[in-house]
């Protein structure tokens, strides 16, 4: 191309485009590179409900205030998570020869209808997991990726195809911003428990489990004796067998024995010194693992929910009230667990399994909800139960269900058709307040034979009994609850 004397301007225009380019890109070379600046986190509101086990349709209810009331607190939250303690099989889905005591068989529809109530995050360890197998756990793992793929932002948690699956986090997006959700289990029956794949084996289906040791510590004149019957014929037996224990899965990463300290009489392994009684531990190889799938989760969401179902609970409630016992206090390893979590990232943690209340921590600024009891206990509702159920309680096979729920007992304390729902406020990244809303199950009562179990908003005499409970059994951990207009607020400094 040729220039004439008229392009003279253009090429002069060019030429200082180019040295100004020039000069930009130098000085760009010898700046520093500026911070990466982190995005504002705002306003995060988090739900948090205990087990559903639901057996009727929510539809039932859209004449019921307290209940659609209820609804408005669940959908509160930007996440709203409660422990799915059912599963759904497939009607070619065979029941497992043992189960969690009731087989906790329910529909895909409701399924739905907790999502249809606000639910976005489940849990679905616990130990009714297998009550039909491992192709009935299979079965609820796809029903939620089913729900899932018609376009409902739902995520569920605690099963997996694989172990490594089980365990890893899930992720839930919304609004308010993104929230990873690792759950589990430290009551199941053995067989539960997901199985990773070799090179020549696929993987198991199953839940993340949470086991644990067990130590009996007695002193020396105990121990004395304990020594002499050691190996003598009836006094061996598996290390801890049972639920939640570690011994059948095998000695990989418990504890070294010291057989001066140390002896196993009848599946026991009892350690001189130390205040006579029993000190459970988290098996230190499934907290590691918990601890990765928390740091995992926190490198990839700004709040994440630690949950674990339990039944295990510790002593004696140390007050004189007869309403406080055991079943309202957590069991020692609950608690190392929860801590443990809190410190490997987790933001808060969230317990299932007991059926009832028990108290509130704030640990480093952190809410440890230990149990919120129930948010549906529809249990004698369940429809079908198999030949195993009416053995076990001495019935023909032609017993009708209600007629083996007669013979094994309701669920009918008070404490089970009780319960909070929590509502958890983080801002700027940090939680600052917790909600508690008392809610209360419908008593089986005549003429409401069909409709009990479901929950609703408590009226006033329930939410002042409700929430005096909690502040009596949250005392103790130094959690103070203040009580305004039948609400109960906690405020974290």
């Amino acid at each position: 191309m040729q220039f004439t004397s008229k392009s003279k301007p253009v090429v002069a225009l060019l030429t200082a485009a180019m040295l100004l380019s020039t000069a930009t890109v130098a000085l760009a070379a010898a700046a520093p590179e500026p911070a990466s600046l982190p995005t504002p986190l705002g306003e995060f509101s988090l739900v948090t409900a205990g087990d559903s086990i639901i057996s009727t349709r929510t539809a039932l209810e859209d004449d019921n205030p307290r209940f659609q009331a209820l609804v408005k607190v669940l959908k509160e939250g930007h996440a709203t998570f409660s422990n799915f303690e059912m599963v759904t099989p497939k009607k070619t889905t065979s029941p497992a020869a043992l189960s969690g005591d009731t087989y906790m068989a329910t529909t895909p529809a409701h399924f739905r209808d907790l999502v249809g109530m606000g639910i976005n995050l489940f849990g679905q360890a616990n130990n009714h997991v297998y009550d039909y197998g491992p192709q009935g756990a299979l079965d609820t793992l796809e029903e939620c990726e089913k729900i899932i793929s018609e376009g409902h932002n739902i995520a569920c948690a605690g099963i997996g195809r694989t172990l490594r699956d089980a365990r890893a986090p899930v992720y839930l997006d919304t609004r308010g911003g993104r929230i990873a959700l690792i759950d589990g289990a430290s009551s199941f029956n053995e067989d539960s428990v997901a199985g990773d794949p070799r090179g020549d084996l696929i993987g198991r289906v199953g839940q993340n489990p949470l086991r644990f040791t067990t130590t009996y510590y007695v002193d020396q004149a105990t121990f004395d004796v304990l020594k002499s019957l050691s190996g003598k014929p009836g006094m061996t037996g598996n290390f801890e067998q049972g639920t939640g224990a570690v011994g059948w899965w095998g000695s990989r990463g418990a504890p070294v024995r010291d057989p001066a300290k140390h002896v196993s009489v009848g599946g026991r392994t009892y350690e001189l010194g130390g205040t006579p009684g029993a000190v459970r531990r988290v098996f230190q190889h499934d907290m590691q693992e918990y601890e990765r799938s928390i740091k995992d989760g926190k490198s990839r969401a700004p709040y994440v929910l630690v949950s674990l179902h339990n039944h295990e609970h510790g002593e004696r409630w140390p007050t004189p009230k007869p309403e406080l016992g055991d079943m309202y206090t957590p069991a020692d390893f609950i608690i190392e667990f929860a801590k443990k979590a809190i410190d490997a990232g987790a933001d808060i943690y969230s317990g299932t399994g007991p059926h009832v209340l028990r108290g509130i921590e704030i640990y480093k600024g952190k809410p440890i909800l230990y149990s919120l009891g129930n948010l549906s206990m529809q249990n004698d509702l369940v429809r079908v139960m198999p030949t195993e159920f009416f053995n076990r309680y001495e019935l023909t096979n032609d017993a009708y269900v209600s007629e083996g729920f007669a013979k094994r007992g309701g669920y009918d304390q008070v404490g089970q058709y009780e319960s909070v729902v929590a509502r958890t406020l983080f801002r700027n990244g940090k939680p600052v307040e917790v909600k508690l809303t008392p809610i209360i199950m419908r008593r089986k009562i005549a003429g409401n034979e069909g409709r009990f179990g479901v929950p609703e908003m408590a009226d006033s005499v329930s939410a002042a009994r409700i929430l005096a409970r909690m502040q009596e059994m949250s005392k103790p951990f130094g959690t103070v609850i203040t009580i305004k207009g039948g609400i109960g607020y906690i405020a974290i400094p």
